[in-house]
C-alpha cells in the first residue's frame, strides 16, 4: 500500500546532514521527490534479504564507530 500524499501522513526523522545532502542530490538528479525515494528504498530493503543484511551490517558498523 502506498502512503498518501497528505501532510498528516508524514513523520520527521533525524539524519546526518551529509546523508541528507547525498539523498537530496540523488533524488533531484533522478527527478524523484525525496520522500518517495526513501519509501522505495525502505520497500526494497524489506523485500530483499541481501540488501537488508548489507544495510544492517553497515548501520551497525557506523553505530559502533559513533559510540567510540
Amino acid at each position: 500500500m502506498l502512503p498518501s500524499n497528505d501532510k498528516t501522513d508524514r513523520k520527521k526523522i533525524g539524519i546526518h546532514k551529509t546523508t541528507y545532502d547525498q539523498l537530496k542530490d540523488f533524488s533531484r538528479f533522478n527527478g524523484i521527490k525525496l520522500r518517495w525515494l526513501i519509501d522505495a528504498m525502505a520497500t526494497e530493503m524489506l523485500q530483499d534479504d541481501a540488501i537488508r543484511q548489507r544495510i544492517i551490517d553497515n548501520a551497525l558498523s557506523k553505530q559502533q564507530g559513533d559510540d567510540d
